[in-house]
């Protein structure tokens, strides 16, 4: 009850936040904020370990961990509890997990935070990201080790769909006239006749023909690695990554913690043959 009370108080104060700003003319200060965050990059890369983790990406990998971290700690939530603090600082703090940077650029406008909080959230969220990390790079190995091989190579002339969901995907196999994302693809300028396969990760999906184009499901966007060269370079890679990455994050460089997922899957593209990868 107690929690529930809690969150109307915190719902109530957004709104009365919104109409404080509304009644000082000044709505735009999410939009200004984020101005700010998207102008101020949230760490600079200076570790020689950081070429070996990004590889082929090092030269953007500023601009890569700044955009990740974005769209991970820039949600609509934070809006609501600058919201929140705009109408009542003092029992409405900032507690989100935010990088250093950021909390500055807050501190500077005068919101009232709660820097330990946001600090030690951080620092949780950075540690369960490494763990899932690790989690994804372990699955990674065994995929590339244990799976079929006809599982790992994408047909040629094939394009790959991340992030769809059942809804995106023809109702009827028998119309020429479906409205959803693939039959839009299929009748579009962007579609080549040369395509044969259209690869998802929709893993609920059963494999279709439609309109002569086989759709079917596709764990990842990319080939798993095969052949026991490619295989050793990225075990060794993996587990020399994973060491580095939590090295750093001891000394509190956490960046490379943070992102870890994302470059072993870089890394896989960067081992397999380009006529192997989907388009």
């Amino acid at each position: 009850m107690l929690k529930k009370r809690k969150k109307v108080l915190k719902f109530k104060s957004k709104l009365k936040g919104f109409s404080l700003l509304k009644d000082q003319n000044k709505l735009g200060l999410w939009r200004d904020l984020k101005e700010q965050f998207l102008i101020k990059s949230p760490i600079k890369i200076k570790s020689c370990f950081s070429k070996f983790i990004f590889g082929s990406s090092f030269d953007h990998a500023e601009i890569i961990i700044h955009q990740y971290c974005v769209d991970v700690f820039l949600p609509n939530w934070l809006g609501g509890e600058i919201l929140a603090n705009v109408f009542n600082a003092s029992d409405s703090k900032i507690t989100k997990p935010l990088p250093l940077s950021w909390i500055k650029i807050l501190e500077k406008e005068n919101f009232i935070l709660n820097k330990l909080r946001i600090r030690i959230n951080f620092i949780l969220f950075i540690i369960r990201k490494f763990a899932q990390n690790i989690r994804l790079i372990f699955s990674l190995i065994y995929s590339s080790i244990k799976l079929k091989e006809e599982g790992r190579i994408f047909q040629k002339n094939s394009v790959y769909f991340l992030g769809l969901n059942p809804k995106n995907f023809p109702p009827n196999l028998n119309s020429e006239y479906n409205f959803d994302l693939i039959s839009w693809y299929l009748g579009s300028t962007i579609f080549k006749s040369e395509t044969q396969t259209i690869y998802h990760n929709v893993i609920e999906k059963e494999d279709i023909f439609y309109k002569n184009i086989e759709i079917k499901y596709h764990q990842l966007p990319f080939t798993y690695v095969d052949g026991k060269s490619s295989n050793f370079k990225f075990i060794f890679w993996s587990i020399l990554a994973i060491i580095l990455a939590g090295i750093e994050l001891l000394i509190g460089k956490w960046h490379h913690a943070l992102i870890l997922g994302e470059a072993a899957e870089n890394k896989i593209v960067e081992l397999k043959n380009l006529e192997e990868l989907s388009k």
